[in-house]
């Protein structure tokens, strides 16, 4: 056998590369020889044509999916694919929960017609007997008659499909019945999310039934006008992720920044309406937002917008709302995904068993695998990726997979990363806590220390003014009571005073305060003595002051002055014209 070997191996590249340009060429002008521009009041597109915008970038057609049914889709077309499995970028789906089973794999026999009394709806050419999928209905057939020279359908380059009114010069005089206000799980510029309150009507986005499979799904993207807030809703209500306010620079609480820096919001809430939009200064690619059957919510180049698909009841991150679990489900629990493994049960020393759902989609196979204790995963039965199949028992310890083309098995484990995370997050409280303690304890000793810092530099104010008295001071600080004794106690008296004061009166004051300030407290007047003493004159005062009470031992004290000292006490007072209480406090 030969084989061709080129002696320039790059001109064979570039022969390749430039039959795949020639070929794209082709199919481009291929679609745009076989595209409509608009249907007209007695128009009909069929399997082989499509409706295509004036620019070319979105076209409505028929399209066949792998399981043989029929649906009438809006998709870009560039030929650019969003997911893992190679489907064009579906934007609305017209009858994705009824779709039309045929037996050519082509399609060939069904029909988009606009009839001349306005009604726009899909049906069948060969099966007489089935009921035509109603898109738009006029109000009235006499109004529908009127202006059946002015109305079209046609897709926009926005990638809206509409039924419209024209004016004579061919602009747009009113939008009649548009895509926009059906979408399925594809949200772009000029969408709405939110509520029509006069009709009624709510615009959200619900996901598909699987990854192949365009039913409604268990998940809803929708606006909350009262909270101002997006949610995700699972299919019975039950809010499990929220975005978050929408903050002044713009941005939502908990959608990733990195994820919103493309998209200016727009927000509009009048009487008749409350919705939330978006716009994006990226008209050279599509922008859309995608919400996968899982709950997993992602935008331009495949961004995280949500991942409600992690939420499940007990975390808070992200968005993720609490809600009641399973008392046999712990946080750390996840849904693992291996792929290609298949049905439990097939291997030795296995105790499982399975069980068999052929309506749910995975979403739902999840969450009803989550809500049962027994369940261990689950993986798709179908091979659109719907149906469940659900296995039970203790533990998957043991169980060995056999592998099965294809299949997605969702197993139920606890992640080691959760566990350290758990490790971390009890450190991290552990060295929290020890910190708020170590800082409460050096706040006290500190607050301590200036209470007792105060309490000494008031005491030292205080006794600045008193004398101290010691062992080692001798007659100097006794300088007063010594003149007592000598008879020269008026010495004590400021010499600036000259005469301008009463002998006796000062006498008696200094007699009065030397019997107050006595080396034993019960030789010492009490306060009404004091206050006799000073305001009555006619009291004589006969007890003679001791030595003050400045030094430890009294009678060494004592000996040394015993010749000028008379032992006296209280009683030796004498008092005339008064009377007192002895009983009273100092």
């Amino acid at each position: 056998m030969f084989w061709f070997k080129p002696k320039k191996p790059y001109l064979l590249l570039i022969f390749t590369y430039l039959l795949c340009l020639w070929t794209i060429f082709c199919c481009i002008h291929v679609i745009k020889a076989a595209a409509i521009e608009s249907l007209k009041p007695g128009d009909s597109l069929n399997s082989t044509n499509a409706l295509c915008s004036e620019s070319y970038i979105y076209c409505l057609l028929f399209s066949v999916f792998e399981d043989g049914r029929t649906y009438l889709v809006v998709r870009d077309n560039d030929g650019t694919t969003t997911d893992s499995y190679g489907t064009f970028n579906y934007l609305w789906i017209a009858n994705r929960n009824q779709p039309i089973i045929n037996s050519d794999d082509n399609g060939s026999g069904i029909l988009l017609s606009f009839d001349h009394s306005g009604v726009l709806k899909i049906e069948e050419s060969q099966q007489q007997g089935e009921k035509p999928i109603i898109l738009y209905s006029p109000p009235t057939p006499h109004s529908a008659a009127n202006n059946s020279n002015t109305t079209v359908a046609a897709v926009l380059d926005t990638g809206n499909f509409v039924v419209q009114q024209l004016n004579p010069d061919g602009s747009t005089k009113n939008v009649l019945w548009q895509s926009f206000d059906y979408s399925t799980d594809t949200w772009i510029p000029g969408m709405k999310l939110g509520v029509n309150y006069k009709t009624g009507h709510n615009w959200s986005l619900v996901s598909w039934a699987s990854e192949k499979c365009p039913l409604l799904g268990p998940f809803r993207l929708e606006w909350e006008p009262r909270e101002g807030e997006l949610i995700i809703s699972r299919r019975y209500g039950e809010v499990v992720w929220k975005s978050g306010k929408l903050r002044n620079n713009g941005f939502f609480e908990n959608i990733p920044k990195e994820s919103q820096l493309m998209y200016n919001y727009t927000l509009v809430s009048t009487k008749d309406e409350n919705y939330f939009s978006f716009t994006t200064p990226y008209t050279e690619q599509t922008t859309n937002w995608k919400l996968f059957e899982s709950g997993h919510l992602t935008g331009l180049d495949g961004k995280d917008i949500a991942r409600a698909d992690m939420c499940y009841g007990y975390n808070t991150d992200g968005g993720c709302q609490k809600w009641k679990i399973p008392s046999c489900r712990y946080p750390g629990y996840v849904f693992e995904i291996f792929q290609g493994m298949g049905l439990p049960g097939y291997g030795e020393n296995n105790d499982t068993n399975y069980d068999y759902f052929p309506i749910y989609g995975i979403g739902d196979c999840q969450d009803r695998c989550w809500s049962n204790c027994s369940c261990l995963g689950f993986m798709s039965s179908n091979d659109d990726g719907t149906g469940c199949v659900f296995f039970y028992g203790k533990s998957l310890a043991n169980v060995s997979l056999v592998t099965v083309g294809g299949k997605k098995f969702y197993m139920l484990v606890k992640k080691q990363q959760h566990r350290g995370v758990n490790r971390w997050i009890w450190i991290s409280a552990l060295i929290a806590t020890s910190l708020i303690i170590c800082t409460s304890i050096l706040c006290l000793a500190i607050k301590k220390r200036k209470h007792v810092l105060e309490v000494k530099r008031r005491m030292k104010i205080e006794m600045q003014d008193l004398p101290v008295f010691d062992g080692s001071t001798g007659t100097k600080d006794l300088k007063a009571w010594e003149l007592w004794n000598d008879s020269a106690c008026l010495q004590l008296i400021d010499p600036s005073l000259n005469d301008a004061f009463v002998p006796d009166e000062v006498y008696r004051c200094i007699h009065i305060a030397l019997l107050c300030v006595e080396h034993y407290a019960k030789d010492r007047p009490n306060m009404s003595d004091i206050i006799s003493l000073l305001t009555n004159k006619s009291i004589i005062i006969t007890t003679l002051p001791r030595r003050p009470a400045f030094y430890v031992g009294r009678d060494i004290i004592e000996g040394k002055r015993s010749s000028k000292c008379t032992t006296t006490s209280n009683s030796d007072f004498v008092k005339e014209n008064s009377s007192y209480t002895e009983v009273e406090p100092r």
